[in-house]
């Protein structure tokens, strides 16, 4: 048979009260349910105390259940557990302690870095700043290297302003000085002039009064001619009668003679001209001449015989045969000759103050120019010496030039152009050649 047990509340186990009430039932004699109801009101009571049951059972354990064995170790407990504690303390104090110097050097390093940085942005900013002064300096070293330039360009040029004020001051003195000569060779010119038209009028008047003598003289050669029949008539009918002469009187042989003098026999005549083109103005050249610096110049020639023509430029240091290439080729009568071509010109450079263009036209070859120019070089002295030579030569007494433009009728063979400055050339006469120079003055 079983023993049938009363059903026991179901309550919690704690290992060490079990073992204690296993001893307290061994050794005493209680009911077997005894443990049962005590282990369900402690139950209950920790149910009804919740947190504080530990401590009153600590407690009831302490001022009742206790040993001096149990003192001692929970007394060296506590002094242990205080020693740790105030151990931890003390640790956790230094530890606090270092953290707090740690955190203060942290903050002071920050600052520092915080400071650093700023140091850092200030640095940045003031070397910002620096290259910009560098190069506004350097902006500034250009403007005043430019500026420096600047000045020094603006001395050189009054200087060169200063040099030709010198040299136009020198020129109008020259001018002036020219003008004066001028002034003083027009009115030895107009004397002159009017010697040569009193000489005119002379001749013009002993022209006149040859041409009356020699009307009444041909009067008396025909009145002579119709009686010569009639004494050759009456001759016939008396035999042995002498003859009349009827060679003509020796005064008409004169007069027919001295109708065409020698000298009008070795005169030379030539048209020429020299054309100025100066910007949008365009005239003729006169015997001296102003142009400027980039003008133009053009030289027409024709001869009204057959003629050797020579155009020769001087200007103070070199001597030039302009057409040496058809100097030895003789120009036919009224054939124009224009240098350097009749659509180019010559253009002055400025390098010489004073120019010289002559032109010759011989109806014989001139062998001392193509003797003189045969050579490499042509001093100054040679040509001035031949110039002057054949310039003499040429002279006649009385058909000056002039430098006003004579209008000669008649057409000029091989102008097949419409070139209006050729009805402005003047004819120039001379004595067994013509000789024509004109001097320029460059003005720079």
């Amino acid at each position: 048979m079983t023993q049938h047990r009363p059903e026991q509340p179901e309550v919690s186990r704690d290992p060490e009260l079990q073992e204690a009430f296993d001893a307290f039932l061994h050794q005493t004699h209680v009911p077997r349910d005894f443990q049962t109801h005590v282990m369900a009101r402690v139950q209950q009571r920790r149910t009804r105390l919740g947190r504080r049951g530990w401590s009153e059972r600590w407690w009831t354990w302490w001022t009742h259940d206790w040993s001096p064995l149990g003192v001692w170790t929970a007394t060296v407990c506590a002094l242990l557990a205080l020693a740790f504690n105030l151990s931890l303390g003390y640790y956790t104090w230094k530890q606090r302690q270092v953290i707090t110097a740690l955190g203060q050097e942290l903050t002071a390093t920050q600052t520092q870095m915080h400071q650093a940085q700023a140091d850092q942005h200030q640095l940045a900013a003031l070397q910002r700043q620096v290259q910009r002064e560098i190069q506004n300096s350097a902006a500034l070293r250009h403007e005043l290297t430019t500026a420096q330039l600047q000045v020094q360009a603006a001395q050189a040029e009054s200087h060169q302003w200063q040099d030709r004020f010198a040299k136009l001051t020198n020129q109008l003195a020259a001018l002036q000085e020219q003008v004066q000569r001028a002034i003083q060779d027009s009115a030895a010119l107009r004397h002159e002039l009017t010697t040569a038209q009193l000489q005119v009028h002379a001749a013009q008047a002993e022209s006149h009064q040859w041409q009356d003598r020699l009307t009444e003289l041909t009067n008396q050669l025909a009145a002579l001619q119709q009686q010569a029949p009639r004494q050759t008539h009456q001759a016939q009918e008396p035999a042995g009668a002498p003859a009349p002469s009827t060679s003509m009187p020796a005064a008409v042989e004169d007069v027919r003679a001295s109708s065409s003098p020698a000298l009008a026999r070795d005169r030379v005549r030539a048209k020429v001209g020299i054309q100025v083109h100066s910007g949008e103005h365009t005239a003729s050249a006169k015997t001296t001449e102003t142009v400027k610096t980039g003008d133009f110049l053009r030289v027409y020639v024709v001869p009204e015989g057959e003629a050797y023509v020579y155009v020769v430029h001087n200007d103070g240091e070199n001597v030039t045969l302009l057409n040496a290439q058809n100097a030895t080729t003789k120009v036919t009568k009224g054939e124009l000759v224009t240098l350097p071509a009749p659509e180019q010109f010559y253009q002055i450079n400025g390098r010489s103050e004073k120019e010289s263009i002559t032109v010759l036209c011989s109806p014989t070859e001139l062998y001392e120019v193509a003797s003189l120019f045969s050579g490499p070089n042509v001093t100054q002295h040679n040509w001035l010496s031949l110039e002057k030579a054949l310039l003499d030569k040429s002279k006649i007494d009385l058909s000056q030039p002039t430098d006003k433009p004579l209008r000669v009728a008649g057409n000029v063979r091989a102008m097949n152009n419409n070139d209006p400055f050729l009805h402005t050339l003047v004819i120039y006469s001379g004595q067994s050649l013509v000789a024509k120079k004109y001097d320029f003055q460059v003005q720079k």
